[in-house]
């Protein structure tokens, strides 16, 4: 179980970014502590469910936000995350091959 979790931080890092692994990481613990409560009976305090719903508005603000910035910015050919990597989009424009020499231009 614990290799699937880090095959997902891994993918989530990969797709998203490190504030969304926080995200992330806060959910797991909020699911953690409701199945505590559901299932060993741990006792649920006023400060703590003022601290759940507190992180519940912050998991869905940051939601909200990465969901209006995605609706204004469209992917376009130009505009893919890729083209800010010379190293992984080295292709040639005439051939689609690619070049040594203009890596190492690139690099340098």
């Amino acid at each position: 179980m614990a290799f699937f979790m880090e095959v997902a931080e891994y993918l989530l890092l990969i797709y998203t970014s490190s504030l969304s692994l926080a995200v992330a990481g806060i959910f797991k613990e909020i699911c953690t502590m409701i199945l505590a409560v559901i299932f060993n009976h741990d006792p649920m305090t006023l400060i703590n469910f003022l601290g759940l719903l507190f992180c519940l508005t912050g998991i869905l603000a940051h939601l909200a936000v990465k969901f209006q910035k995605s609706e204004e910015t469209e992917i376009t050919p130009g505009n893919k995350p890729d083209d800010d990597f010379p190293l992984i989009n080295n292709k040639r424009e005439d051939t689609g091959e690619s070049s040594g020499d203009e890596i190492w231009t690139r690099i340098n």
